[in-house]
């Protein structure tokens, strides 16, 4: 339903949970899951449902990313 930009953060949580991701370019992106899992891998562009709390700075190298929430 909203989309924002996000900008990776090593100290700020997203402003709201992503239910999912979209890339504009590839590379990897470092997340933290609605679980408390994180992980850093390798994403392609386009859309990934993937529930995360924030985008991390630190092992990012993917840009152009947004955050699809309610």
């Amino acid at each position: 339903r909203n989309v924002a930009a996000v900008t990776p953060s090593d100290s700020e949580d997203l402003a709201n949970v992503a239910k999912a991701i979209e890339v504009h370019v590839a590379g990897d992106i470092k997340v933290t899951t609605i679980g408390g899992v994180t992980i850093t891998k390798p994403f392609f562009v386009g859309y990934h449902p993937l529930v995360v709390t924030r985008i991390w700075s630190t092992g990012t190298t993917a840009s152009g990313i947004y955050a699809l929430y309610d």
